[in-house]
């Protein structure tokens, strides 16, 4: 089993704006819900596990997992996160785990291959997730990404308190 906690792919560029989309898909090993999404997480997950480039190379050595480095660094790099769309949230995560996991457990019984037990997995119980769109300081600090590049990611918010940090989420009513 992955210690992943989140899974994030790049959905889109958007160079002109120095901007870029990603998906941050919440994985079974937190909370059906949780989510990340600060300036401090998207830094964090790009330097420990993100595509090599500019970004990944200018913080090499820096200490981003810790708060107080990224109160004081975060802004040189991000500018913002915005939340764009939240998907399948998941209301009831005790029947939701329990149909996911009997399901895992049958595919692999019948001697399905992982990726398609994932694929079958995330189709009949989807897992939560959220696009966000990053807005970078620098354009330079898009270098090396691509639409389609996919990481797994143990990264965290590590400075929950940012000023910068978009509103918290509530449950769909």
């Amino acid at each position: 089993m992955s210690s992943d906690t989140y899974e994030i792919r790049i959905l889109a560029l958007h160079p002109e704006q120095r901007a870029f989309d990603v998906e941050v898909t919440t994985t079974t090993a937190v909370s059906a819900n949780d989510y990340a999404f600060t300036r401090s997480f998207v830094l964090m997950a790009f330097a420990d596990e993100g595509p090599q480039g500019a970004l990944k190379e200018a913080l090499s050595g820096k200490s981003y997992y810790k708060e107080d480095w990224s109160s004081q660094h975060v802004g040189e790099y991000i500018a913002s996160t915005e939340v764009l769309q939240r998907l399948h949230y998941v209301s009831d995560e005790s029947s939701w785990g329990s149909g996911r996991n009997a399901l895992g457990a049958q595919l692999r019984e019948q001697g399905i291959a992982e990726a398609e037990i994932r694929q079958k997995l995330d189709e009949a119980y989807p897992r939560h997730r959220l696009h966000l769109r990053v807005t970078m300081t620098d354009p330079r600090w898009l270098e090396g990404l691509e639409v389609g590049d996919w990481f797994g990611t143990a990264s965290y918010d590590v400075w929950w308190d940012d000023p910068m940090r978009p509103p918290r989420l509530q449950a769909p009513a």
